[in-house]
């Protein structure tokens, strides 16, 4: 469901009128929904795509909180294609 959430989110945003406010709705619930079921993968997708939607909306520092909370319990020198996506966006 986390996976539908955010794929729908981005959906969304890619329309030729997007809908920002309800692709934010649904990568917010696709984040909180990872959280509550543990499942740290989708959360850092969520996350990265979250992160990207605030940080083009001036949001920065909120979508870097967001991204540095995402990282926090993967083992130290994971270099996943996330973990170097949320990395990169992080500089």
């Amino acid at each position: 469901m986390p996976e539908l959430l955010r794929m729908k989110g981005n959906v969304l945003l890619s329309l030729p009128e997007p809908n920002r406010g309800e692709a934010e709705n649904h990568l917010m619930q696709s984040l909180e929904l990872s959280r509550r079921n543990g499942a740290k993968a989708w959360e850092l997708r969520a996350a990265i795509d979250l992160a990207e939607f605030l940080a083009e909306r001036g949001r920065c520092e909120e979508a870097k909180r967001l991204l540095q909370s995402a990282l926090e319990g993967f083992a130290e020198g994971s270099e996943t294609a996330d973990i170097r996506a949320a990395k990169r966006l992080l500089g």
